[in-house]
């Protein structure tokens, strides 16, 4: 079954990356390669599938763990995958959100202590 996931990873596909992200961490939990883990496995590769194609990282906090869990089942018991996808955007957005918002902070201090910055890129030479 891992050959075959291999193989479809390895082929083009027309989903967004988002989606096709979470199919890859869904499939792989379906497989379940490790006695412990999968679920840890399948989020840093639908992680590096989101960092290849450019995206931000997908962070599912323990308060969601639920939603997470029924999203999983969901699409295991033919609902489709539409929870699991809505639940890997929402967190890819919450990244991206938290990504701006530091570079704006960063800007701003940059902007309002160019000394201490200047002395910190300095020392980093």
């Amino acid at each position: 079954m891992m050959s075959d996931f291999v193989g479809w990873l390895g082929y083009s596909s027309d989903l967004h990356p988002v989606e096709f992200a979470s199919e890859a961490h869904l499939r792989f939990v379906i497989i379940h390669p490790f006695r412990d883990g999968n679920g840890r496995v399948g989020r840093l590769l639908m992680n590096l599938l989101l960092i290849r194609c450019g995206y931000p990282i997908a962070v599912l906090p323990v308060t969601r763990r639920t939603e997470y869990i029924d999203s999983l089942e969901a699409a295991q018991s033919g609902q489709g995958r539409s929870k699991l996808d809505a639940l890997v955007a929402d967190a890819v957005l919450a990244s991206l959100r938290d990504t701006l918002a530091a570079a704006v902070s960063a800007e701003e201090v940059r902007a309002s202590h160019p000394a201490v910055v200047a002395a910190v890129d300095a020392w980093l030479g």
